[in-house]
């Protein structure tokens, strides 16, 4: 078995499985663990180091829950201090530095094994299988310790690697999450702009607003280092990096190099194991509250793009963002549809009629009051009337299934009043209005849109308006009563 499981084994019995009943087979595995752990230097660090996890390690959660002290701490302090007394055993554990291990006595054990190792002896070995391993735990925790007690020493070795090729990826990455020095972070740029780093290691700075110690200057050329870079990973980590800068601080390159980088990033928003639409739609938002200007070409941006690859108009984020747009622009949001209805009429773009009233319908009754809502209704019946027996089918597929002003049916109305002869028109209307679901009896569901409709026919409406009215009564009073034939057939059943 590998040592790891089995400990976890160990470990999940003591501290959840022990109890009366069990006494005697749980002193036995106590026993047990103890024997496997202390087998040598390696099994001490599997167990100590490696195969501890929070809750193992987390003092204070264990005196919350009122669990028995680990001295977990303890234990890998001790540990540290027996390598660092004989230097030479570290090559028993050598294997086990390169584990790929998240866990958070790894970075402790190096912490705590600089602070023994006063003559910092061990730094070349932990850089070597920190080279080698690509995994820097446990030399990050170590050179936090030198740090402490010699920046100048961490810093002299931060250099020697970021002056070759070969070793700038490791001190660009110990560098990058350490706090920021003006030269150590340069070096790292010149590093990035001679292609002896990826930008990746720069991710780290969008967490704990670590990019905010970082001036314009040095931030505005990173910026620009990444951006050149033309690959989908430069574009989100750029967007990564933009939605962690602070409100109060503008984002560097200023608002037409992030308009650029949003709109590039759109085709990736959803590609599999990304998460990265919440900080498109936050740096998308920040920059056009202070730069409005920028609200309609992001529009069309997005629209050209979910034309493109039609997934991409079912994300909520782009949804979410492109009914904010509308609200900021209403008169060029219009325009940009516009454009892009006409672009392949007379084929329909079914993912912006579709957005236009609210997407799709979840469960309940309420109309979700779709962007189509807030743009101008006298543009878009202009544009009808350029063209009505092309143009007014498309718009009633767009329009809200409701005919109170305030949730935008006012532009269903002039629809039915204007071009309701038209072919499509009505039939379109009366689509969305019986498209959605519902939970629990159909003719119940079906009774409450025929009371709505009745209160919408006492409201004083056109003549085309109430005859479609009519007309909508009179099919839902057919399927109530096919439904609540249905019904009771299904209650004898």
């Amino acid at each position: 078995m590998v040592p790891s499981q089995l400990n976890k084994f160990f470990w999940h019995w003591r501290e959840y499985r022990e109890d009366e009943q069990h006494r005697e087979v749980g002193v036995r595995i106590r026993r047990l663990a103890r024997r496997y752990a202390r087998q040598g230097l390696s099994s001490r660090f599997q167990r100590y180091v490696l195969d501890v996890d929070w809750l193992e390690w987390n003092e204070e959660y264990r005196d919350r829950r009122d669990r028995p002290a680990s001295h977990a701490k303890a234990l890998v302090a001790a540990l540290a201090r027996r390598v660092a007394a004989n230097p030479h055993r570290i090559s028993e554990i050598s294997h086990l530095l390169t584990s790929s291990s998240h866990g958070p006595a790894l970075w402790t054990f190096g912490e705590q094994l600089a602070a023994s190792d006063v003559e910092h002896a061990l730094l070349p070995f932990l850089t070597g299988i920190a080279r080698s391993s690509g995994n820097g735990t446990c030399l990050h925790g170590y050179l936090n310790g030198v740090k402490a007690q010699s920046f100048k020493q961490f810093e002299l070795w931060l250099l020697e690697m970021l002056n070759s090729s070969d070793t700038a990826s490791l001190g660009a990455e110990m560098t990058l999450r350490s706090a920021y020095s003006e030269n150590l972070f340069n070096r790292c740029l010149d590093a990035l702009e001679t292609k002896w780093i990826e930008p990746a290691p720069f991710g780290a700075l969008q967490f704990g607003m670590a990019l905010d110690s970082v001036p314009t200057e040095q931030a505005e050329r990173l910026f620009l280092l990444i951006r050149q870079r033309e690959t989908p990973e430069a574009l989100q980590l750029l967007i990564r990096l933009m939605s962690s800068i602070s409100s109060e601080r503008p984002i560097p390159c200023g608002p037409d190099f992030a308009f650029d980088v949003a709109r590039h990033a759109i085709p990736f928003l959803r590609h599999p194991g990304q998460s990265l639409g919440f900080n498109w739609k936050s740096v998308c938002v920040r920059l056009v509250k202070s730069n409005a200007e920028f609200a309609a070409p992001l529009l069309d941006a997005i629209l050209t793009a979910t034309g493109e690859e039609h997934r991409l108009s079912y994300d909520d984020d782009i949804e979410a963002l492109s009914n904010e747009l509308v609200r900021v622009d209403a008169d060029g949001a219009w325009q940009v549809t516009a454009k892009h209805f006409e672009a392949t009429l007379p084929k329909w773009r079914s993912d912006v009629y579709s957005w236009l009233k609210g997407g799709i319908r979840s469960f309940g009754e309420s109309v979700t009051r779709g962007p189509v809502a807030d743009l101008p209704e006298s543009s878009i019946l202009s544009w009808i009337e350029s063209d009505p027996d092309g143009r007014a089918a498309l718009i009633a597929h767009a329009a809200l299934p409701t005919l109170d002003d305030a949730g935008g049916g006012r532009l269903t109305r002039q629809l039915l009043t204007r071009y309701g002869h038209i072919d499509g028109v009505r039939s379109g209307i009366s689509a969305s209005f019986h498209s959605g679901s519902w939970v629990g009896s159909a003719s119940q569901h079906l009774k409450h849109r025929r009371d709505i409709l009745r209160r919408w026919l006492a409201a004083g409406f056109d003549f085309q308006v109430a005859q479609w009215i009519e007309t909508e009564i009179e099919r839902l009073d057919r399927e109530i009563q096919r439904e609540e034939i249905n019904e009771e057939r299904d209650r004898f059943e």
